[in-house]
């Protein structure tokens, strides 16, 4: 039978596979009530909640006490293999159980990927050497994490040199993450896990991606069409996937919360303990040089910003003694404060949205958002509000399924907007209507 996609947030679940530390498998879908699969743009790994209704003694039948597993299957009718959610969870916890009625209760199975259970009792005693891609890869592959999910990697041109002692895998990534910039001198790399793969890449890199879809914040509902027959519903399926449900705003901004997390720029004070050399460098990144997910630079010309209001105070060793790897830094004293800069100024403008759910939606993809200005428009006026409006990176996604229909509630955030913050548009005619444009 051919699927057919009927309305916006259809979704087909498939089976739910609950795995046994023996072997033992069993298709719970029909006591599956809800999924909610969660992946964040700052998190190494995608977790999830099952809610359960169990009427035949599950958790203690099969039993559920330690070391399970479920494999979580849904998409959208429509879309290819390759855009199916599919994914083998490992249980971590059972919670919130509630008696419903003499013979079901009510729980949540906790889930979190695979991979984190082995970051959880794998420890890393080795040293690391060579590009920061390549050293990723073996720590994903061979020496660390051990998994074959597919990896993506953006090239690192610097040389990394380290020591781990006894750390986690993802302690590894992170301090890889922290010590690696791109061909453009760019040193914002990321590690997280989409729906089918892991990615190491820097916010250039993602924000690059063209976008998924364009959702608009808009006063479209079904319209009806009148024959002298009967009246039937239009549904505009691409329309309403494109609606927004429910928009939720950030604060605005806080001016003295960016000067205090670097947003505006900042220091470095480094001290080389080898050889007793001091390093003063001051941060601030060059908006025309890099790349970003709209045209215009978030910060207005006119900020009487110090740098110093934020400093980093860094211990640093050029080189091992003995003349050993000479150049090699093992430290991220002359980007730190750049990358602090660029994450800090993504996170400043975040917006929360609820859509109708996909299956191909996924972390660290962008998104075009349209929102209208909060004012009276002419036809003349453009009824688009440039501030709120533009390219947005996903930055975290929850898919909430249940039997009838799939949502998603997407964290976006954008490091740039799509108009010039250094002009403003002010009436200076009331009395004619005529608009004035002023460079601040």
């Amino acid at each position: 039978m051919s699927e057919k996609l009927k309305r916006a947030g259809d979704v087909i679940i498939g089976e739910i596979i609950l795995t046994s530390s023996n072997g033992m498998q069993l298709d719970i879908a029909p006591q599956v009530v809800s999924i909610e699969i969660t992946e964040n743009l700052f998190e190494p790994f995608t977790s999830g909640v099952l809610t359960i209704i169990d009427g035949q003694n599950l958790s203690n039948l099969f039993p559920l006490v330690g070391n399970e597993f479920v494999s979580v299957s849904f998409h959208t009718p429509t879309v290819g293999d390759d855009q199916y959610y599919y994914k083998k969870f490992f249980i971590y916890a059972i919670s919130d159980k509630i008696k419903l009625t003499e013979r079901t209760s009510g729980y949540q199975l906790r889930l979190i990927s695979v991979e984190a259970t082995i970051d959880r009792t794998t420890r890393v005693s080795r040293t690391f050497r060579g590009h920061p891609d390549e050293i990723v890869s073996s720590i994903v592959r061979l020496n660390g994490l051990m998994t074959s999910t597919p990896l993506i990697v953006e090239p690192a041109l610097n040389d990394l040199v380290f020591i781990s002692n006894m750390w986690k895998p993802t302690k590894c990534i992170d301090y890889v993450c922290r010590h690696a910039i791109n061909a453009n001198n760019s040193p914002t790399y990321l590690f997280f896990e989409q729906r089918n793969r892991f990615i190491f890449a820097t916010l250039e890199y993602l924000s690059s991606w063209d976008p998924i879809q364009a959702f608009a914040v808009n006063n479209w509902t079904k319209q009806a069409a009148v024959d002298s027959v009967n009246t039937s519903t239009v549904v505009d399926i691409a329309k309403d996937y494109q609606t927004i449900k429910q928009i939720q705003y950030s604060t605005g901004f806080n001016h003295f919360k960016r000067i205090d997390s670097g947003y505006y720029g900042s220091e470095t004070i480094g001290l080389d303990i080898a050889t007793q050399q001091y390093i003063h460098i001051r941060n601030k990144s060059d908006f025309s040089k890099e790349k970003h997910l709209n045209k215009y630079s978030p910060i207005p010309h006119t900020v009487p910003v110090d740098s110093s209001a934020f400093i980093h105070y860094v211990p640093f060793v050029t080189q091992n003694f003995e003349g050993q790897n000479q150049g090699i830094t093992d430290t991220d004293f002359e980007y730190r404060g750049i990358r602090q800069q660029l994450i800090s100024r993504l996170q400043a403008t975040h917006l929360t949205i609820k859509v109708w759910g996909r299956s191909d939606y996924t972390v660290g993809s962008t998104i075009d958002l349209s929102i209208p200005k909060d004012q009276q428009i002419t036809k003349k006026d453009d009824p688009e509000d440039k501030l709120l409006s533009g390219k947005y990176l996903i930055t975290s996604l929850k898919h909430v399924v249940t039997p009838t229909e799939h949502n998603c509630n997407i964290q976006i955030m954008k490091d740039s907007f799509a108009s010039d913050i250094n002009y403003s548009l002010l009436a200076t005619k009331a009395n004619t209507g005529k608009t004035d444009i002023i460079a601040s």
